[in-house]
């Protein structure tokens, strides 16, 4: 057997186990919720747009059916790509099916079409009068073929037309094959001819249909040879390189034989066990809101969507699956099925969210085809390092056809692009890997794919980049992601190498030979330390390293990489404060599709935010409009259905529920407080966490191992420690003291500690300054200034110089807050004077520091308040004060204000 037929051995009999020891208990109110989320359609369809899909890992269908009781689907397969792979037709639907019965239904029929979950098969019903007809089509869990069951209260007769979508050539895309009718199966195949492309030349892919009561009447029809009650078909789909279509048809054939041989009744009946085993694998059950509904939904449609897709030869494809339907408007044009925009490729970032879903869900049977395709990418791309780079090491490129290589190649000098200069993927699947190892414990995994996969990525890096004057790896030039080209020093890779790295050096010798033992503990040595910066008052991670001056090209926060996907920093971690606020005070805010903000809410421990981000992605709404399946969701900065959207969807409620870490089971670290439900996940070490939750809170946990119980640990004590307030600095009191009135003001941009005066503009002056020293709480001073480089919020470093009729002791200083928007309140301060009579001149700077730190306004303080005094050592009058807010309370915050800045001298 080989590496990855253990790998699927031995990962799904932990799970197996522990269904087997809970089935009986849990089966009922799993599959009655299960239930529940069936989808149900009582009006007939028209065209693709208006299908659902069924599925067995690797063959899909789109399926739909018209008023005049016609039957269609769509047949697709994972690896069915074409000799334009790159364009937008670079996976092709293999032949579109129509099913009609003879002689038709009297009258207007009542009509449904149902989805049914538990059993992975789509039933669609005609009834008039006392005459109904039945049809239930399934793609077998557990081979390559499709069927489709027939019952009607009377005898009729079945035609099926098997429609050659492309009967002519298309560019390069060559015309389909209509194969010769063999023992009255009908056969269509597609074969590539593009011998400049090994990887795709000779690669055919089609379907043969076929059953018991049926012949065929020419090459693409098939009818009963009989009126029956009861008939039966079915399509065997195969894919694979051939020499010829001959070749593949007489293969097929063969499969097709060997597939009738399966007894009906066992067929559906293993195929049922399957889906049953899936439901049972895994599942959460949420209510207590409209979005908590939603969020269930939609969770438990895009499982089953990607289980439809997940185990096929090639992984699930970000912009539209198997799943593409014709559309009849598109960018100003028809589209058929065929198409997608982004073709056929993968892009690493988008294709991601579908599997960092998978690990909790339990599902590492679908993760073999991502690890897999990479991994044979390798060599090649080891080759191609070699020739291009000229030196050793391989990455995989951002995007990149399934066989590998790469898009485009960046020299130091090379010009800057979006993918050019990005070297990440190879550190991130690595991390993915790790998880996957430690759920599973597969050494073998390890030791053959982790470990030669990381040195190829970590010797690329080495000899890549130069060493800095301090002998650490210079990352330059290097992109932050898509977002940032060209800069040094990225955090995602800094951070993804250090991660990865400890994570590699914690393996047994068994599995880490001494040689990359010794690689990886001298690169980690020297790897750059982690950028950072102080911004609006507080520590936060930085993109990159240096000056923050390069342009934004997309809409990511490279720098919240470190909470997610490589979790340096999270809830319950060290630093906490520092990813909180950086993610609080990011700049790009997104949700849907392929941004991650959901699930960084959800590692932080953000309930509402991550909740909010969930039901972004799976509410109605969420549905493209022109599609009629509520999971088919919308194009975003993709295409439907946009797997992006389901997957991320699926992450972010899992994270919400259970932050697994190494040993540590963190229950309940973002459940909403009004949401109650019941839970079944995968978590690392063979372990599987069910129960049930009330009120956002954990009410019952079972595990299996049981021992894994003693590793639980309550996400809602550390959050609650978390909320304890900081206690108050000594220098801050309550007491009174008397207001010393200064005799005018002048408000501050621009201006730091230490540093010259510059006076703020007009324009930034929303409410003058006077209206904070007019001893009247109903006004206020407002100040939108900000610096030039934009880092720090709207208010920071913005003042006011007060002047004095004569010098005065101040040593004490409060604000009153303003009657609205508390995230522009002020929340640290500095505090300099000086005698000089060029104090209120433009560029002065000689100014004596008296105090720096908290301004007495709280973090929860009511508006229109007073806040405390904060008070410090001034042993001699001065005529001017300069107060400089170094810190608003939001990191979003459009400027600062406060109703009164009293100042004066505490006895």
């Amino acid at each position: 057997m080989g590496t990855f037929g253990k790998i699927i051995k031995l990962s799904t009999l932990f799970l197996f186990s522990a269904t087997c020891a809970f089935a009986s208990a849990e089966s009922d109110e799993v599959f009655s919720r299960l239930e529940r989320q069936n989808i149900t359609w009582t009006q007939a369809g028209k065209t693709s747009a208006d299908s659902m899909p069924a599925g067995n890992g690797d063959i899909g269908l789109n399926a739909w059916a018209t008023e005049k009781g016609e039957v269609y689907f769509y047949i697709s397969k994972t690896d069915s790509w074409s000799e334009d792979l790159k364009g937008s037709n670079g996976l092709l639907k293999i032949a579109k099916v129509k099913i009609t019965l003879n002689p038709e239904l009297k009258g207007k029929a009542q009509f449904s079409q149902t989805l049914r979950l538990k059993e992975g098969e789509i039933i669609i019903k005609y009834a008039s009068g006392r005459e109904s007809r039945i049809f239930r089509i399934y793609a077998d869990a557990n081979n390559p073929q499709i069927v489709v069951d027939i019952s009607s209260d009377r005898a009729a007769a079945a035609k099926v037309e098997l429609e050659n979508l492309r009967p002519n050539a298309q560019g390069i895309i060559s015309a389909d094959n209509a194969m010769e009718v063999s023992e009255d199966k009908i056969a269509l195949c597609h074969f590539n001819k593009i011998p400049q492309n090994e990887h795709l030349h000779n690669l055919a892919f089609g379907a043969v249909a076929g059953g018991e009561n049926f012949k065929a009447e020419s090459q693409n029809v098939l009818v009963s040879k009989k009126p029956s009650k009861n008939q039966s078909f079915t399509i065997s789909v195969l894919s694979g390189k051939f020499e010829n279509p001959q070749a593949w048809h007489d293969e097929a054939l063969k499969l097709s034989q060997k597939l009738s041989a399966i007894k009906s009744d066992k067929r559906i009946a293993k195929h049922r066990e399957w889906w049953s085993n899936f439901w049972l694998r895994s599942y959460i059950f949420a209510e207590g809101d409209r979005q908590a509904e939603n969020i269930t939904k939609g969770y438990t449609l895009q499982r089953y969507k990607t289980a439809c897709a997940g185990r096929g030869k090639a992984p699930i494809k970000f912009n539209g699956s198997i799943f593409t339907t014709d559309r009849e408007n598109y960018r100003d044009k028809p589209r058929d099925a065929d198409y997608r925009t982004w073709g056929g490729q993968y892009w690493f970032q988008n294709t991601r969210p579908m599997y960092w879903a998978r690990l909790m869900a339990g599902d590492f049977d679908m993760m073999k085809p991502l690890f897999e395709m990479y991994f044979n990418q390798l060599p090649l791309n080891e080759k191609l390092t070699k020739e291009f780079y000229g030196h050793g090491g391989a990455y995989f490129a951002e995007t990149a056809p399934c066989y590998g290589g790469f898009d485009r190649v960046a020299a130091t000098d090379s010009p800057e692009h979006w993918t050019a200069h990005y070297y990440l993927p190879i550190i991130e699947l690595s991390m993915m890997a790790f998880d996957y190892y430690e759920y599973t414990q597969d050494e073998d995994f390890a030791k053959e794919r982790i470990v030669p996969m990381l040195a190829k990525g970590v010797q690329f890096y080495l000899e890549h980049f130069p060493r800095d004057k301090d002998g650490k790896i210079f990352m330059s030039p290097c992109n932050s992601l898509e977002q940032y080209w060209k800069v040094q020093n990225p955090l995602p890779d800094i951070v993804g190498l250090g991660v990865v790295l400890k994570r590699a050096l914690a393996l047994s010798p068994k599995i880490l030979p001494s040689n990359e033992r010794k690689l990886f503990e001298n690169t980690l040595k020297i790897l750059p330390p982690i950028p950072t910066a102080i911004r609006n008052g507080k520590k936060v991670l930085l993109p990159y390293s240096g000056e923050q001056t390069a342009k934004p090209r997309n809409m990511e926060n490279p720098e919240l990489y470190s909470i997610y996907p490589f979790r340096l920093y999270g809830l319950g971690k060290p630093n906490y404060e520092l990813a909180l606020y950086s993610f609080k005070w990011r700049k790009f805010k997104h949700a849907g599709c392929w941004f991650q903000d959901g699930v960084q809410a959800a590692m932080l421990g953000l309930a509402e935010d991550a909740k909010f981000y969930a039901d972004f992605c799976f509410n109605p709404n969420a549905k493209e409009p022109d599609l009629k399946f509520y999971a088919f969701w919308r194009n975003a900065n993709d295409y439907s259905p946009d797997e992006d959207n389901g997957g991320n969807g699926e992450h972010i409620l899992q994270r919400m529920i259970m932050y697994p870490e190494g040993k540590r089971l963190m229950l309940a670290p973002a459940i909403p407080e009004n949401w109650s439900g019941i839970f079944k996940l995968a978590a690392p070490y063979k372990t599987t966490v069910s129960g049930s939750f009330k009120n956002g809170k954990i009410t019952q946990v079972k595990t299996f191992p049981e021992k894994r119980k003693a590793d639980i640990i309550d996400a809602i004590k550390i959050k609650s420690e978390l909320k304890k307030s900081a206690p108050i600095a000594k220098n801050l009191t309550d007491a009174k003291f008397e207001a010393i009135k200064s005799e005018s003001q002048k408000a501050l941009s621009r201006t730091i500690k230490a540093g010259a005066n510059e006076f703020a503009l007009d324009s930034e002056i929303r409410q003058s300054e006077i209206g904070a020293f007019d001893q009247n709480p109903a006004t206020k001073h407002m100040n939108a200034g900000q610096d030039k480089d934009g880092f720090n919020p709207k208010g920071v470093n913005t003042g006011i110089i007060a002047r004095f009729a004569s010098p005065e002791r101040i040593n004490a200083i409060r604000f009153i807050t303003a009657e609205d928007r508390p995230e522009r309140d002020p929340m640290k301060i500095t505090v300099e004077a000086s005698n000089s009579p060029h104090s209120e001149e433009a560029g002065f700077k000689s100014w004596a520091l008296l105090y720096e730190g908290e301004s007495g306004v709280l973090e929860d303080a009511p508006r229109n308040s007073e806040g405390l005094a904060a008070t410090f050592k001034n042993s001699k009058p001065y005529k001017y004060y300069r107060i400089l807010i170094t810190q608003v309370k939001s990191g979003s915050a459009d400027g600062v204000q406060y109703a009164e800045m009293i100042l004066g001298e505490t006895k």
